[in-house]
């Protein structure tokens, strides 16, 4: 699906792929924060972001509710997903119930 990505100085709808950086995206609610926050834990792209849980992003300092579901947001809207955790073990699975490599540390 299409989000509007920022390009050559203006919006444009464009799919998102996992190689979209994060600064291209127009993100719903406190656009310079979710940028900021997620580059600081080294997030750069939408391949990175998927890589992560819900739980991982709520460990980002300042990192508020409404910025998860902002996050939450735009990678439904490019069919995409955060990462869970098995409710049995903790191991980190993607939406199809594969295990990924957990990135949280």
């Amino acid at each position: 699906m299409d989000t509007l990505l920022f390009e050559k100085g203006v919006f444009r709808p464009r799919p998102v792929t996992l190689a979209t950086s994060i600064d291209d995206i127009v993100w719903p609610g406190p656009t310079n924060r979710i940028r900021r926050r997620l580059a600081e834990y080294g997030i750069k792209t939408i391949g990175d972001l998927c890589q992560h849980t819900e739980k991982d992003l709520r460990a980002i300092p300042y990192f508020a509710k409404k910025s998860v579901a902002a996050v939450k947001e735009v990678l439904s809207n490019a069919g995409l997903s955060l990462i869970t955790r098995c409710p049995h073990c903790g191991a980190p699975i993607d939406h199809n119930g594969r295990a990924v490599k957990d990135k949280s540390g």
